[in-house]
Parts: structure tokens; C-alpha cells; sequence
């Protein structure tokens, strides 16, 4: 997908809104949310952080934890 995005779509923004840790949030611990978050970010930075476009993380309501505060 991100390479279609890259090679094909050629954005100049993309706006990331997150939500990566699963959605089971009162089965998630921190650590699986980190380590969601992480290997995202590792996935764009690696597919797409040499090209030129921005990309704008915002933080999605499943990327925190505890998920009720």
C-alpha cells in the first residue's frame, strides 16, 4: 500500500491518524501499544521517508494507554 501511495498517488501530505494498536483496548497493555506505534512508524519511515512527501502523525483514540483516561 505504501508504495502504491509513493510510486502511484505521488501525495505531497499524508496525514497519519493512528489507530494502530489493536482494537481489543481492555485487552491491550502498554507494551503492545508501543509496540504497534513503533513498528508503524518503522514501516513509513522505511517505504517512505526518503521521498518528498510530509507526512503528518496524529495520534489516534487506540494509541495511548490506559484507554480510559
Amino acid at each position: 500500500m505504501f508504495v502504491y501511495i509513493r510510486d502511484v498517488i505521488k501525495p505531497d501530505v499524508i496525514f497519519w491518524t493512528g489507530d494502530n494498536s489493536p482494537h481489543s483496548i481492555w485487552e491491550n497493555n502498554e507494551e503492545e501499544v508501543i509496540e504497534a506505534m513503533y513498528n508503524m512508524t518503522l514501516m513509513i519511515q522505511g517505504i517512505l521517508g526518503n521521498s518528498d512527501i510530509t507526512i503528518i502523525p496524529i495520534q489516534g483514540n487506540h494509541d495511548y494507554y490506559p484507554s480510559n483516561t
